[in-house]
């Protein structure tokens, strides 16, 4: 069975300086304030690593990649 993973943005977390933009700028597209702005959804399945180093970019856990239940 695929594996499907979803990005969140956890506001109160978020530092805003965009540091999980530069792996994943294209999926991880920056608010002029700071905030990403995510598109929602699930990330496909070839963009898993990326997605991964996104939020394993983060200094805090302002952006969890969680996994979405079946």
């Amino acid at each position: 069975m695929r594996r499907r993973l979803s990005l969140i943005v956890d506001a109160a977390a978020c530092g805003g300086r965009g540091v999980c933009a530069e792996p994943f700028g294209e999926r991880v597209p920056l608010d002029p304030c700071g905030p990403p702005l995510l598109p929602g959804g699930d990330v496909p399945t070839a963009l898993h690593e990326r997605a991964a180093r996104a939020a394993a970019s983060r200094p805090s856990v302002g952006l969890p990649l969680l996994e979405v239940p079946a």
